[in-house]
């Protein structure tokens, strides 16, 4: 940009309240795809979260911040996926739960659940035939189907998805992705599916059902893993690789850590590294001799390779790396990436500030950027029922009513 700094977005905020300004959103999810509700609430959305009277499941989950020796703790993965949204509490297993669920359905513009409202009698594909009622429905093998009535949970659907089949090395147990990565992908999944819906309804007046099975979703990163065209094609099928399957973009002990180095297309510029550095060895004559395939898969050259890196430490060979255009980055854990400078620049990492908690809570910030419509990051998450009064006062329930409710344990 001439004569000028490019603005750093979401940095310096924007001048809207957020990109979903006005769009309600019933949350019944606690579980496979709480993520995507965190999003819209980030977006701007106004969600309200719906628990059991004794509060939802993920209060309960660890781990825990923990106030006072006589407090009660309080689940960090609550307050994680609920930054943001306001929560009432409700029984929906009661009639009269039942009955007020249904008017808060009829309030909202979207319903993202784990197949609730399907398993409550909700004629759903009524609902959103005669309305413009979006629901999002994110379960473990979808609301139709064989499967449909299947208990999974995400190792399971990592499982049946393909994605863990191949995760790991050939002849050794498969690994999986590490927790949570197939509810991730739903909860993504739900948020984009619930985008493009709400812009359909508003575009022709009718809602729409989403069904999202996060079978499916881990499937689509399973079967791209495994490039299924190739096996439609040729009936050739990928397996895991190798332990050691040569210098193609391996991993590399440093000093210090690990690091990436993918010197797989452009290996001249490994061997000018490594000559100008001493530890070329006999490796030019190799890479005259030897197909590009071969020289990367060559033991001779990931032994020298992982000699030079053993020696040096990671922000060295990163710098190395840079330098000769080649591919390097270093493997990373939860220390390197909350001290990451590039992420502090960003901004990702956030204080959330609660009158509970004595210092302010530190959580990954807007994993999306905008220029004008800033992603509310760093919003505390709700005490248990504390919007009731306010959420079902717009459904007509006034506070004598609530308080018989209150009383019969249904809020």
């Amino acid at each position: 940009m001439v004569g000028g700094s490019v603005r750093d977005p979401g940095l310096t905020g924007g001048v809207h309240a957020g990109a979903l300004q006005g769009v309600r959103v019933l949350d019944l999810v606690d579980g496979a795809g709480a993520y995507g509700t965190r999003l819209l609430a980030g977006l701007g959305a106004r969600v309200i979260r719906v628990e059991p009277p004794a509060g939802a499941a993920q209060r309960s989950r660890p781990p825990f911040y923990r106030l006072a020796d006589d407090a009660p703790a309080e689940s960090l993965y609550f307050i994680h996926y609920n930054g943001g949204k306001q929560s009432v509490t409700l029984d929906v297993t009661a009639p009269a739960g039942r009955e007020l669920l249904a008017r808060l359905v009829e309030t909202v513009d979207l319903v993202v659940d784990n197949g609730d409202l399907a398993r409550l009698g909700f004629p759903l594909a009524e609902i959103v035939d005669r309305s413009a009622l979006v629901v999002v429905s994110v379960t473990p093998f979808g609301l139709y189907g064989a499967r449909h009535g299947w208990l999974g949970g995400d190792l399971i659907c990592q499982a049946t998805s393909g994605m863990i089949g191949l995760f790991g090395y050939r002849n050794e147990r498969p690994a999986r992705f590490g927790p949570e990565q197939a509810c991730e992908l739903g909860g993504l999944a739900a948020a984009l599916a619930a985008l493009i819906a709400l812009f359909d309804a508003r575009r022709g007046g009718r809602g729409d059902l989403v069904d999202i099975a996060l079978e499916r979703v881990g499937a689509l990163v399973g079967l791209q893993m495994s490039n299924a065209s190739v096996y439609h094609q040729f009936g050739v099928a990928r397996t895991r690789a190798e332990r050691s399957a040569g210098v193609h973009g391996q991993l590399y002990e440093a000093s210090d850590g690990w690091v990436t180095l993918g010197p797989y297309r452009r290996p001249q510029a490994l061997v000018s590294m490594l000559h100008d550095h001493g530890a070329a060895e006999d490796l030019p004559d190799l890479l005259q001799r030897l197909p590009a395939a071969e020289f990367g898969a060559n033991a001779h050259v990931e032994a020298v390779v992982r000699r030079f890196t053993a020696a040096r430490s990671r922000a060295a060979l990163i710098a190395l790396a840079q330098s000769y255009t080649l591919l390097g980055l270093p493997v990373t854990d939860v220390r390197d990436l909350v001290n990451d400078p590039f992420l502090q620049e960003r901004a990702f990492f956030v204080e959330v500030a609660d009158d509970r908690f004595p210092t302010p809570l530190v959580d990954a910030g807007a994993p999306i950027r905008f220029a004008d419509t800033p992603y509310r990051a760093g919003l505390r998450p709700p005490l248990l029922g504390e919007h009731n009064a306010d959420v079902f006062a717009q459904i007509g329930v006034d506070a004598a009513t609530l308080a018989a409710l209150r009383r019969q344990g249904v809020v």
